[in-house]
């Protein structure tokens, strides 16, 4: 206050709105009658004022929750304020912030009778918070705490499995075989794998599934960990199923028997055996034969053939042979 009394307007009645003041600048008033003798002695306030208005700033909103969302949209709901400041809530306004940005922006308006709104100013594959700021007649209100972190992403979505890196693959015996899937769907699908359609079981096997991806691991792969495996994709909108079918390469299994002995002469004997019941995952390239003099003891290597029939010569008359066949592949 300055001191100095001020006159600040006339009345004909018993009231007067005193307007032109400053805000939060302190007053005190009074009043004097005036008829066509004069003025009476004044009538003075019994202590000052602050100009300000009647009411504040609301308090902050509660932190706003999102309840449902898509790769274009998502939903939020809070809490009205806990303190209106003493005016209605006339507004709300939104912001959000880009994970991978910096700062905050206004992303939608609603009334103030509304404590929820959708957002759609908003892009796939991105992920925001959210905030939300009241408003009065005496402005607007601190910040609600942000919310939990969005990905604008479907919420509900069938699995997907990625079958690019499926169909046959191969790997050498005792080597390690890896094999990374995309398994897409929200929310996360449940991932299983299957052998001959049961759950997998091999302690040399490591199965992982996370980040919309699962990985296939084997150790020191074996011949009998050929075969076809399935990756069964689930969740509450549907299920998928892909399949992969592993070969582990190893040498063949040995030539199936009987080894037939024929044509026998002073000089030569005809041999004929089947192939293998097991190739080794790679056509059988060649068969090898092999003899053994009895009086010696060794065995030596006698042809190679692409055949299953081998005409054996030459031999020493009345000497005793063993003969032993083996397969290759290149």
């Amino acid at each position: 206050m300055t001191g100095q009394w001020m006159p600040c307007g006339e009345s004909k009645t018993p009231e007067f709105d005193v307007t032109g003041l400053q805000e939060g600048k302190k007053y005190k008033f009074r009043v004097k009658a005036v008829n066509p003798e004069g003025e009476s002695e004044p009538l003075e306030a019994d202590k000052a004022i602050i100009a300000k208005n009647p009411f504040d700033p609301p308090s902050k909103p509660g932190k706003p929750k999102a309840t449902n969302w898509d790769k274009d949209f998502v939903d939020l709901e809070w809490a009205k304020p806990k303190d209106d400041g003493g005016a209605e809530i006339t507004e709300y306004v939104v912001e959000k912030r880009d994970l991978a940005g910096r700062g905050w922006s206004p992303c939608g308006k609603c009334p103030g009778t509304k404590t929820g709104m959708k957002i759609t100013d908003v892009e796939p594959g991105h992920e925001y918070q959210f905030r939300v700021v009241a408003k009065n007649k005496a402005g607007f209100s601190d910040p609600s705490d942000a919310s939990e972190s969005v990905m604008c992403k479907p919420r509900f979505l069938a699995p997907h499995i990625d079958r690019k890196n499926l169909g046959r693959k191969t790997v050498r015996s005792s080597m390690t075989f890896k094999n990374e899937v995309k398994v897409e769907g929200e929310p996360d699908p449940k991932v299983t794998w299957l052998y001959e359609g049961k759950p997998v079981k091999n302690d040399r096997l490591t199965l992982q599934s996370e980040d919309h991806e699962t990985t296939f691991l084997l150790r020191k792969a074996k011949r009998a960990d050929s075969g076809v495996y399935k990756i069964v994709a689930k969740n509450d909108s549907g299920t998928d199923e892909a399949e992969m079918e592993l070969i582990v390469i190893d040498k063949p299994s040995k030539p199936k028997g009987p080894l037939k002995v024929s044509d026998v002469t002073a000089e030569s004997v005809k041999l004929k055996w089947e192939p293998p019941e097991d190739d080794g995952g790679e056509p059988v390239d060649h068969y090898v034969v092999e003899r053994m003099d009895l009086d010696t003891g060794r065995w030596v290597p006698v042809t190679e053939t692409k055949v299953k029939t081998c005409l054996l010569m030459p031999l020493c008359c009345c000497c005793c042979y063993l003969v032993y066949i083996m397969c290759n592949f290149v």
